[in-house]
Parts: C-alpha cells; structure tokens; sequence
C-alpha cells in the first residue's frame, strides 16, 4: 500500500510540541493477523490509520491477514521470513516453542518506553503481564480480558426452532446433543449430510466429557498430552491414556459409521469453520461444532439471520458453569510478539501502547472503519446494514476489555435466549468462582521441544485418524500410537512437566 500522506513533510504531535518528519523518515511496521480482510474499505482503513501513526510514531502500519484453519504453518512460514514486526500467537500457533528459539524479543527490554501501557495492565493486576513470562521474559504482550469465567468459551450451535419441532429436550450436555445430532440425521433434509465437519471434534467431546475431572495445564491445543485432575491440580496424568479419552475414540467411531462425521473430516483443516457455517447457510446441516461465542455475536448470526430471519438459534457452551468453577486464567491468554528481526522494535512497543490506551487506534485495528466495516448505535457495536463480507476481523492478539463496545445482535431472540442468558449465568456463577490452582503457571517446553515436535508428528499421523473415528480397530490403532508416543518421548515430556509443576507448587505454597 502506498503512503497516503505524500507531502514533503508531516507534523508530528506530541502534545504542544510540533516536529517536521520527512517523508523519507517514515518506517513500515508490517503486521500479521488471522481472518478474512473486509472485501471494502482497506484504503481508507489504512489512511485512516496513517493520520494517526505518521505524526504520533513516525510510522505506517500495513497488514496481511491468514485464514483460520492453516493458521498454525504460516504462522510458523511468517516467523521464519523475518518479513513481519508483529507476530499474533496462542494455542492456535507454536509460540511457546518459537519464544524458546528467540524468535521474538524480551518486551521487558523496552518497558521504560511504554509507561502507559503498563500503567494500563496493571490497573486490573500487578501481576497481570508477570504471569504471561517464559522463564522470566515477556514474548508476547497479551490480549486484555478481565472479568469473565474459566471455560472453553466454545460450544455447539444449533437450531432452537428444528429442535422445538422435534420435540426434543434443550441441549445442556453430551446425551442433548447427541440426541439432537441423530434426530437431525432422521430428517429428510440432513439424511445425505454430514452434522459434524470440524476435526477437533474429540476436543469438544473432552469439554463434555472431562471438564469437571480434569484440568488443562495450558490449553487442549498447547498441551495436548497432559493435563492434571481436579483433586490433585499439581500431578500430570496423560491425557490420551485416560479412560474418558478411550470412551471418545468409541463415540466419534459410532458417529463416523452413522454419517454424523463427514467421511472426508481427516482432511479438514486444523480450524474448519468455515464450511460448517456455509452449510448451515444452504441448509445442509442445522448445527456446528466448535463454535465460539464472540464469532457468533460478531459476525456469524447476522450471516444466518440475514439469509433466514425466522431461523431461531440455541448455544451450549461445553465446559461454562461446570463444577468448580474458576476465574479465568490470564496467564496464557494469546498474545501479540514482536519480531526478533524487526529492525524498529522500539516504534513498534509504542504503536502496541497506542493501541492499548488510545481509543481511535484501538476501534481502527479491531472494528476498522466507522461507517463503512462497522457502526456505533446507542453506545453499542452494531453492524446492521454492514454486509457480512465487509465486517473488519480485529488483530489477534490485541483484544482489550476496556476498550470494547457491548456488541447488540440484530437478531433479537439470539440476543435474548444466547447472549442475555449467558452473560446472567456467569453472574450468577461468579460468587462461587474461585482462583483457578494452575494460575501463573506457564509450561516451559524448552527442555523438551524434541520430544514435544516429534509427538506432535506422531498424534497426528496415528491419534488423528482414530480421534476422527477412522478406523476399523480401535484397540489395535489406539495401542500403536500410544507406544508410538512413547518411543518418541512422552514419558520424558510427562517427567518434564511434572517438574515445573512441583516447583510451580512449591513457589505458591512457600515451600521451596
């Protein structure tokens, strides 16, 4: 993208002082984020934008956006070019590993530059940016959310009116929504159609499962191997030698020989959203898995109630509201890094605080342009007369609870059954919420970054299959990847663990 400003010179304003930059003084921070980019308006997002960081940084802003379901390679691809300043990353990418090759820098380097940003942080908790460092280093500045309850914050989607007609029960649990999934297999319009499109379909079946027997030590899709038990939070167990893990592989086999599962789901992508929604569009399915809250709010609702207004919708979110229940864990939240090789890490902390603490720069990079990707109604988000492909997918990394805008959905008995609903069922659960036991904890995988590459190959080649349901022997299969896993190292990657969690325990309790 061209500069927009294309004088000689540009004021740049810090408070009453005025500067002349030149032109050719001007530097370009390049960002990455993951979404589709609004099909309009990218100019005038990026002039917008250019009259805010030229005076205030000296800079321009340009981004380049990845779709959601390849995210984790070409983030990966992106890291290794050395082409980009600002790196998104979470459970969805390989940061830990990355931030454990010095692929991003210290953010402590830089803090004196950044004074209110930290002020901004630490008005919520002093430890807050404290309890997202690595072995004593902030790679990643994480995205701001206070206030909400542990839980998955993903959950299953379905048609509240087919379900009334059907005469079925609200879905609540795993037997709702089991029995939701073959009665839609019974009607005439779904008989041909998979229901379930999304390969992490085990995952969802965990959260039903096993959310109230376990604890994630970071999250399903960061430490897939191990979690710990609720009675005793400080003791690794293998996940995949679990018997609720072994139960799933019987559940998603079933549903794959009933047509529940689409034949082809092996060769989804890691995030396939996507195509469940747009069948869901068409009518092809009345339901998906692996859903998230504020993706429904944001985008996906307004699509369906624009092409069928009379569609209703129910939501169940898999693990919110399970006992116990925890305040959320802001110790692994995604975050946003920057590039070891940028060549301008000091504008580039200044343009993530201009973000953080600035208004106008926080609506430009997560809403996009008033008027034209998104609208301001009664102090409400509102994208009413914003077409679906127009709607700005928001920088990942940088969500900010102080920032954000209550978001109204057009579509008013979602708003009341789903959001309304949910927003008073977690207050109603908050006075019962306790400190989550694994708070602060990050898992180092440094020691281990061998294994944990070569069991990654390894689940995927041999769990994959068996956790989509193709197989024609459970026992068999499930049996070779288990020792397969174990050649490549998982007991090491279990001891690991286990070490750093005895020592996370013992910091805690005052015993080390």
């Amino acid at each position: 993208m061209a500069v927009m400003c294309t004088g000689c010179t540009l004021n740049k304003t810090s408070g009453e002082t005025k500067e002349q930059v030149s032109q050719d003084d001007i530097v370009t921070l390049r960002a990455l984020s993951i979404g589709s980019p609004p099909v309009d308006g990218m100019d005038a997002f990026y002039e917008t934008l250019d009259a805010l960081t030229i005076p205030d940084l000296g800079c321009i802003v340009r981004y380049d956006f990845i779709p959601w379901g390849d995210e984790r390679k070409q983030i990966n691809i992106a890291i290794e070019s050395g082409e980009y300043d600002f790196i998104p990353g979470g459970v969805f990418s390989d940061y830990k590993v990355m931030a454990t090759k010095n692929a991003f820098i210290n953010l402590y380097d830089y803090m004196d530059l950044v004074p209110e940003l930290i002020s901004h942080y630490e008005q919520y908790r002093e430890d807050y940016l404290k309890n997202c460092e690595i072995d004593g280093k902030l790679y990643g500045l994480p995205q701001y959310i206070t206030g909400s309850l542990y839980g998955v914050g993903e959950g299953f989607l379905y048609r509240e009116d087919l379900r009334k007609e059907w005469g079925l029960e609200p879905v609540t649990d795993f037997e709702t929504m089991e029995a939701y999934l073959y009665r839609a297999k019974q009607d005439e319009r779904y008989q041909d159609s998979p229901l379930i499109t999304d390969n992490r379909i085990w995952s969802c079946l965990w959260y039903m499962l096993a959310g109230n027997k376990y604890l994630e030590v970071s999250d399903v899709l960061d430490t897939p191997f191990v979690v710990t038990t609720i009675e005793d939070p400080y003791t690794v167990v293998s996940r995949f030698e679990t018997p609720e893990f072994q139960q799933i592989l019987e559940i998603v086999n079933q549903w794959y020989q009933d047509g529940i599962l689409q034949s082809s789901i092996l060769a989804s992508s890691d995030n396939e959203g996507s195509l469940g929604i747009e069948m869901m569009k068409q009518d092809q399915k009345p339901c998906e898995t692996n859903t998230t809250l504020w993706v429904m709010n944001r985008t996906i609702i307004k699509e369906l109630y624009e092409i069928n207004p009379d569609w209703e919708y129910g939501y169940y979110d898999y693990q919110l509201g399970s006992t116990p229940v925890y305040v959320a864990s802001n110790s692994d939240s995604t975050v946003i890094s920057i590039s070891s090789k940028s060549n301008f890490p000091e504008i580039a902390i200044k343009f993530l605080e201009k973000v953080h603490t600035d208004q106008q720069y926080f609506d430009l990079v997560n809403y996009g342009v008033e008027g034209i990707h998104y609208n301001i109604i009664d102090s409400c988000l509102n994208y009413a007369g914003i077409d679906a492909e127009n709607v700005f997918p928001g920088w990942t990394g940088v969500g900010d609870s102080y920032n954000v805008y209550e978001i109204k959905s057009i579509n008013e008995q979602w708003q009341t059954e789903v959001v309304d609903r949910e927003e008073e069922r977690a207050e109603a659960l908050a006075p019962i919420a306790s400190r989550h036991p694994l708070e602060g904890f990050i898992f180092d995988v440094s020691n281990v970054s061998k294994e944990y590459e070569e069991m990654e190959d390894i689940r995927v080649k041999y769990l994959q299959p068996i956790a989509c349901g193709v197989t024609d022997n459970i026992s068999a299969d499930y049996q070779t990847a288990i020792e397969k896993l174990k050649e490549t190292g998982l007991e090491e990657y279990l001891n690991e663990v286990q070490f750093q969690l005895d020592f996370f325990k013992a910091k805690i309790t005052g015993t080390e």
